[in-house]
């Protein structure tokens, strides 16, 4: 994470879902990502079920099927969700507080994908068959 400009050390967060994330921010406090590990159910199904937000991408996050979704085309957030196995999961929402010259956010959902393609690819492997 610090190679991404943010602080080494992630801080626990309790969502008002009950579901536990991970909270990063950067070093310069402009932006910050919070990962949910979802363990229990098939998140990026559920997503594709309820499509939450207005614009809804689907896409690929280190080869495995994700989508990026934005409340509308001027957010400052970005969320990612990952299909990372039959079940399992994680969804990073990303947000970044410094605007751009045209005062509206730069691109969060691409620098959120290589917040999110970094996380994948730390993943351990799946065990053999």
């Amino acid at each position: 994470m610090q190679e991404l400009g943010f602080n080494g050390t992630g801080r626990l967060d309790v969502l008002l879902t009950g579901e536990r994330g991970c909270v990063w921010d950067s070093q310069d406090d402009s932006q910050d990502v919070t990962f949910i590990v979802v363990g229990t159910r098939d998140v990026l199904v559920d997503t594709y079920r309820t499509r939450q937000f207005a614009i809804f991408r689907p896409t690929t996050i280190a080869g495995l099927p994700a989508t990026l979704e934005q409340s509308s085309t001027d957010s400052i957030g970005c969320t990612i969700t990952v299909g990372t196995a039959a079940g399992q999961g994680f969804i990073a929402d990303y947000y970044e507080g410094d605007l751009g010259a045209n005062g509206q956010a730069d691109d969060p959902c691409g620098r959120g994908q290589r917040v999110a393609e970094r996380f994948a690819a730390s993943l351990p492997p799946l065990p053999a068959k």
